[in-house]
């Protein structure tokens, strides 16, 4: 469930963030529970599925402190009703569930408003925990409908729950209050309590919207050339005098032939205003300097074309025109400031969707720019097509994206000293600018191209655009990490895929590391100890295959399976924005936890894995409770969306026989 953007505010002290929220409940551990996982929970459990809810009038939480914001409804997590009466929770047999929130961006001082339908002192209890291990203090307001009750944290931030229906014992998540990107970016959960409500769900992303005071802002926006814990902007072609006062304190020395020293002056932090040179009159300390700022390379009369003041390539001119001189200004000289882009140069399965971006290690690069008329922009064109400029829809055209200028989103690329200072800036107490600063655009790829990105600089007079090197990089075959799962035969929705092959083994061997990932020599070695060596690569599209044990001599001629081998023409492991984690089985013996694979093999560019069991298993179908249904033993495969803050998990139902057992 994806609720609608927030408008766009010209108030700058506002801020927008997004949140992921994932719910559990103490029946199934570590497990976010949603339409895909409800049959997992044991009867007579069931699951109701999320709703938002509207408030009519709207609600006003905080008269007091926020008079303005106001909720016009909110979100009704998941749902597991008690599998019992109401007094069942006085005995100890309540079920608890824990709903995780994830902000998108570290937050200062936030609210988070819960919705809960029904007060009472039995029930339901909402306690608040924060990443740091803080418990959250719970106090009631005045009773009431819409009453509103707050749990203080031990940094200042509040939860606050009001009444809305009466009648009905749920617990609903109205809206993340308001926080800057400010401290630690650590989760907050929630833990509703009692026979009530038990909040669960799928993986949500919740967008919030508040206002706070701004203590650590993003990099300075193109149109603040100066103003608080920003860089002061001068106008180009203008002269400027800098005047310093300068004092001097202690006293001074002169030595004779014989090295004996005398006092000569002494002065004081009032009195060292001007000092005396020898054979000289006194002389003021205070100086005044002068200094003219480069100017807007001017067009000549007749609308003749701006000489070029670029020094040639390949002379030593240049590289000290790119690097270190001020005297003059052209756009290509912001390329002292590019730290790099995103994707980064020859990437080869970028996913589609993603955005690119470009990365400067000062944040005042997009103002210095507009101050000589220039407006960054991204450009992107396909180089695997050629361009026919006669067609204004030509494949092959340069797009001008128009990006968003933010904080820095690869802190990683910074020097070592800048770095540090980003660091420290985060965690300041008073207002600095953090180094650095991205644009970043989004626009649909076209999958398995080649693209070029760079930053553009557009003029704004008229004049002649400038650009900054850029980078190239083919897309991915797949949009997201969801649209790979899929593509791999391990949907996360809908029915469960299916293995394309089987494959026998004649012994799995005891392996004494479990897990190696990310070595091709670790692969090859199990593959070889599997009996599989020199196996043909996939090819063009991925390929699953069960494995399956030969039955030893007087074993019988049921097979047993032994794991799962996936290949696909591309990574499915990407360090950083899409990675693996910890496989697991759904069978009759363990319907719930699942069976874990703890053996696991992945080639170093993360195309192949091999997911193997430490005692093989009969795949048997099982009955799961809800709804009452014979299914298929299935794996689940998780994968971290890194850049969304949530888990893909994908399924794939395996065979109960190989398909080769009918052959002779």
């Amino acid at each position: 469930m994806r609720l609608p953007p927030d408008p766009v505010l010209p108030d700058p002290a506002a801020s927008r963030f997004s949140a992921l929220v994932t719910c559990r409940h103490d029946r199934l551990p570590g497990v976010a529970l949603g339409a895909a996982t409800a049959a997992l929970l044991p009867p007579p459990l069931r699951y109701e599925p999320p709703e938002p809810g509207r408030l009519d009038p709207p609600l006003v939480v905080d008269p007091g402190l926020d008079p303005d914001r106001r909720f016009e409804g909110w979100l009704q997590l998941g749902q597991v009703p008690p599998d019992g009466p109401r007094e069942a929770a006085s005995r100890g047999q309540r079920q608890d569930h824990v709903a995780e929130i994830r902000p998108s961006a570290p937050l200062l001082r936030p609210r988070l408003w819960l919705v809960v339908d029904r007060w009472s002192d039995e029930g339901p209890a909402v306690s608040v925990t924060d990443g740091a291990g803080g418990v959250w203090r719970t106090s009631r307001g005045r009773a009431g409908p819409r009453s509103p009750c707050r749990c203080r944290g031990p940094r200042g931030g509040a939860v606050r729950a009001g009444h809305a229906r009466p009648g009905r014992d749920r617990l609903g998540a109205g809206a993340l209050g308001a926080g800057h990107a400010a401290g630690h970016p650590r989760p907050r959960r929630h833990h509703p309590r009692g026979a009530g409500g038990r909040g669960r769900g799928q993986c949500r992303r919740r967008r919030g919207r508040g206002q706070s005071r701004r203590r650590r802002g993003g990099p300075q926006p193109p149109d603040k050339p100066t103003g608080t814990a920003v860089r002061c902007i001068l106008q180009p072609g203008r002269t400027y005098r800098l005047d310093l006062d300068l004092r001097w304190t202690g006293t001074l020395y002169e030595q004779d032939e014989s090295g004996a020293r005398k006092a000569v002056a002494t002065a004081t932090a009032e009195e060292g205003k001007s000092y005396a040179p020898r054979d000289q009159g006194s002389q003021p300390t205070a100086r005044a300097y002068f200094f003219r700022t480069a100017r807007v390379p001017q067009r000549p009369a007749g609308a003749g074309p701006v000489p070029d003041r670029r020094p040639d390539y390949g002379t030593p001119e240049r590289l000290a025109f790119l690097t270190s001189r001020r005297d003059i200004f052209e756009p290509e000289m912001l390329q002292r400031h590019l730290l790099g882009y995103t994707p980064a140069q020859s990437e080869t399965a970028r996913f589609r969707d993603d955005p690119v971006a470009a990365h400067f290690d000062a944040g005042h690069v997009a103002a210095l720019a507009r101050a000589y008329g220039f407006a960054l922009r991204l450009g992107l064109r396909r180089v695997d097509v050629p361009h026919d400029s006669a067609d204004p829809a030509s494949r092959g055209r340069l797009l001008l994206l128009e990006p968003a200028w933010g904080p820095l989103r690869a802190p990683e690329l910074l020097g070592s000293a800048d770095r540090i200072r980003h660091e420290r800036a985060g965690r300041a107490a008073c207002p600095m600018p953090r180094p650095g600063g991205t644009l970043e655009a989004q626009q649909p790829l076209e999958g398995r191209a080649w693209y070029e990105v760079h930053v553009h600089a557009r003029a704004g007079d008229g004049g002649a655009d400038g650009r900054l090197p850029g980078v190239t990089f083919r897309t991915s075959r797949w949009r997201s990490p969801a649209e790979m799962m899929a593509g791999l035969g391990f949907p996360p929705a809908g029915d469960p895929g299916r293995p394309q092959g089987d494959i026998e083994i004649a012994a799995l061997p005891a392996f004494p590391q479990p897990v190696l990932e990310g070595e091709d020599a670790a692969f090859e070695a199990a593959m070889e100890a599997l009996g599989l060596r020199g196996w043909p690569p996939a090819g063009e599209a991925p390929r699953v295959s069960q494995l399956w044990l030969r039955p030893s001599a007087g074993a019988g001629p049921a097979r047993r399976c032994a794991g799962v081998l996936v290949e696909a023409p591309e990574p499915i492991h990407r360090p950083g924005r899409a990675e693996l984690g910890a496989p697991r089985v759904l069978t009759r013996a363990a319907p719930a936890q699942g069976l874990p694979l703890p053996v696991r093999r992945r080639d170093r560019g993360g195309t192949r894995l091999l997911l193997l069991a430490t005692a093989p298993f009969a795949p048997q179908r099982f009955q799961r409770p809800l709804p009452r249904q014979i299914v298929p033993p299935v794996l689940l495969l998780p994968l971290a969306d890194l850049r969304a803050g949530a888990t893909v998990t994908g399924r794939l139902a395996l065979r109960e026989r190989p398909g080769f057992a009918g052959e002779a």
